[in-house]
């Protein structure tokens, strides 16, 4: 099958014609602003206390500051000054144009056992030996290089580029590779090129980057938020894969996501903020209304219950938005802002320390001892501390 470049990618691919050899050489591994998965259990579920005044939920993986380097390096670095000196010596071999050297250096690394390194170490690596051995004409031994490193890493995104990056340069020597429908079959050496190379993966992406739009799009035709949701996953999947296979692309692309993002805020959000403020009016109405109590009951907690869930989904929003911003993965829309206006659809109008709540349940009046007497507590508005306790 012949690979063909889409027209963005020919127009990349002459537009950086001039880089450096040296600037093939980086690592494609996925940092944790770039979590699997995405969203977790805690953010993706509603609130457990509808009260709570809390936004941020903590981040699964929270990005740390690389340690010190100890004297021969960290095995599981994240960081180019942080990595073990036998790798990267051999990385700057590369970086440096000594290919003979370079590939001398550190293609008997990748043989050592896959719990040597991390992630970033092996990909590191990897791109620069597979790099240098391009640079000496050992088209092949440089998609072996990418094949043995798709085994060592664990993320699976990073698997996938280093077995494209091998079948890129294995479909060109088999003269399947072109620039265009029209254009010549490529030579292998025009992989030494950073320019060419980059524009063959991007080819790779375009499937992705296809599937990646059409679920942004998906997106902003959502009519549930659960749709809106799994279309983001769906798209953060797909531009994940292409931050693997060419960083500088998903980088050119993720505007896309962060602006579906915001519309957890700017159109769902708002939408459900709007009807807890309509269920907020229709709570206030029923305190006038004078019945049997137990008709009372039957009509007043369906109503605060509703209350409560539009509050806990639109505050549910709100936070998938702001742990998504403090990824970077969204934009500036005021999530903190469209959460406490929420929260503020709980309380009873003119008095801002209480909140509506369902009749029922036992309230404790006496303590002594042992002895523990309750009663039926058919209040429908309470001190919110109370209701949902001193810090929820």
């Amino acid at each position: 099958m012949t690979r063909v470049l889409p027209a963005s990618a020919l127009i990349a691919c002459l537009l950086a014609m001039a880089a450096p050899l040296a600037a093939q050489i980086e690592s494609h591994a996925l940092s944790r602003q770039w979590p699997v998965p995405l969203l977790p259990p805690a953010v993706v579920e509603p609130p457990k206390n509808v009260g709570t005044n809390e936004i941020s939920v903590p981040l699964d993986d929270k990005p740390a500051a690389d340690p010190a380097p100890a004297a021969n390096g960290d095995p599981k670095a994240a960081s180019l000054d942080s990595m073990m000196s036998e790798p990267k010596n051999a990385i700057a071999l590369a970086q440096a144009g000594k290919w003979a050297e370079a590939i001398a250096a550190g293609r008997p690394l990748l043989d050592k056992p896959k719990e040597t390194y991390a992630d970033f170490t092996w990909d590191y690596l990897a791109n620069a030996v597979a790099w240098a051995l391009i640079q000496s004409d050992q088209y092949a031994e440089a998609a072996k290089v990418h094949q043995q490193a798709a085994r060592q890493v664990t993320d699976a995104d990073l698997n996938k580029y280093h077995l494209q990056a091998a079948r890129v340069i294995n479909e060109t020597l088999a003269g399947k590779a072109r620039l265009s429908n029209d254009g010549p079959v490529l030579q292998p050496n025009a992989l030494k090129d950073p320019a060419t190379h980059r524009a063959l993966l991007q080819a790779a992406a375009a499937e992705d980057l296809a599937q990646f739009k059409k679920h942004i799009e998906l997106i902003s035709k959502a009519s549930t938020p659960e749709a809106r949701v799994a279309n983001l996953k769906l798209a953060y999947a797909r531009l994940r894969t292409m931050k693997a296979l060419d960083p500088a692309l998903a980088d050119e692309t993720s505007a896309l996501l962060r602006a579906a993002v915001d519309t957890l805020v700017t159109d769902a959000a708002s939408k459900g903020l709007e009807a807890a403020a309509a269920q907020h009016r229709k709570v206030a109405a029923l305190i006038s209304v004078a019945t049997r109590r137990d008709e009372l009951m039957a009509k007043w907690n369906p109503q605060v219950l509703a209350l409560w869930s539009l509050v806990a989904e639109t505050k549910r929003l709100c936070r998938i938005h702001d742990y998504l911003k403090r990824l970077g993965l969204a934009g500036e829309a005021d999530s903190a802002a469209a959460f406490q206006s929420a929260h503020q659809q709980l309380f009873v109008d003119g008095q801002p320390q209480n909140v509506y709540r369902p009749m029922g349940g036992r309230v404790q009046y006496y303590e002594r001892g042992d002895v523990r007497l309750t009663a039926p507590d058919y209040r429908r508005i309470a001190p919110a501390t109370e209701v949902f306790g001193a810090n929820p």
